[in-house]
């Protein structure tokens, strides 16, 4: 067929193999059969195939390079993320690519895409997507804090969330709260839906039943929070606390109750997530959720090293215990 022009892709398809194992017949490396590489050979040799740079630059021993794309770097929370991957990466002689995606689907696949056309040999991704697409990737995938899907061959890492939000819940229930308001971020992602998950265990475990009106979904930050708690008192909910899934929301939520002459927590008691600096150094230092950074970075270095080296990892799943921290707004 000549030069006929076909895709890596089109190859494990014709060959009825993952296109990481033609990667890897053609880079020579990893594990597969003679029988597999007879079959992807025979494919390559019909359509004349030429492997190119990506083809080239997949897993091979002398690169250490390992991309890690996240969502917003402004975020505390993934920033001090990144700088423990990078710390730890680094003391194992790997380079990082830092890739930010703005939380934009699109910039994040042209960022995946360009850290395999430069040989990254693994990528850690902290996605910022909204679906749960999974990606057929020719490299190890290690996800942390928000799922894709666990067929894929990538490993997911992320706090224990539903743990999380049910200890921020029954913090407020044991501070003799009865009706409790929950404000998420909107988007239908891993963490919020953990979250509401752990709330809605705490309050069917005291008996109390469920009330979509006190599930308020809002866009993720400090303005979103304060606006959407003037339109909860606004609308006559009633409410004794307030569990809100991030610390920016939280804040958010205790300056509108301020602004509305609520006093926090003698009125209205107000938890958080993530234990990021402003729950310890606003005005009013709140109770939150703590996350450990540390070990998840930890996690995600031991597992992605594992999976460069083609060795086992039995535990496609790691879940981060938290804790929670109390301060000065429960």
């Amino acid at each position: 067929m000549g030069t006929e022009k076909i895709s890596m892709k089109k190859i494990s398809e014709e060959a009825g193999v993952s296109v990481a194992t033609v990667s890897r017949v053609i880079n020579q490396n990893g594990r597969f059969s003679k029988e597999t590489e007879e079959k992807v050979l025979r494919v390559i040799k019909k359509y004349d195939y030429r492997p190119n740079l990506l083809a080239k630059g997949l897993r091979t021993k002398n690169s250490k390079s390992i991309g890690v794309i996240v969502p917003d770097i402004t975020n505390e929370f993934f920033a001090r993320i990144f700088r423990e991957l990078e710390t730890r990466l680094f003391q194992k002689g790997y380079t990082v690519i830092l890739c930010n995606s703005g939380e934009d689907p699109h910039i994040e696949d042209i960022y995946y895409q360009h850290l395999l056309t430069k040989g990254v040999v693994g990528v850690i991704y902290l996605s910022g997507k909204n679906d749960r697409r999974a990606i057929d990737s020719p490299i190890p995938v290690v996800y942390i804090d928000r799922a894709l899907n666990f067929e894929t061959r990538g490993v997911f890492i992320e706090s224990d969330s539903i743990q999380g939000g049910y200890l921020a819940t029954k913090e407020l229930l044991d501070n003799q709260c009865k009706r409790i308001l929950l404000v998420r971020d909107k988007r239908i992602i891993t963490p919020p839906e953990h979250r509401q998950k752990g709330y809605e265990k705490a309050l069917i475990e005291a008996n109390i039943k469920v009330d979509p009106q006190l599930i308020v979904k809002a866009d993720v930050g400090y303005e979103s929070g304060k606006e959407a708690i003037k339109k909860a008192v606004n609308c006559n909910l009633r409410f004794d606390g307030v569990f809100a899934t991030t610390d920016w929301l939280a804040l958010g939520v205790i300056d509108g109750l301020r602004e509305l002459s609520y006093r926090i927590p003698e009125d209205i008691k107000v938890i958080g997530f993530d234990n990021i600096s402003i729950s310890r150094f606003s005005y009013l230092p709140f109770s939150t959720i703590h996350q450990d950074i540390p070990k998840i970075s930890e996690a995600a270095v031991n597992v992605m090293l594992k999976l460069i080296k083609d060795q086992e990892v039995p535990d496609k799943h790691i879940v981060i215990p938290v804790k929670l921290i109390k301060r000065e707004s429960v």
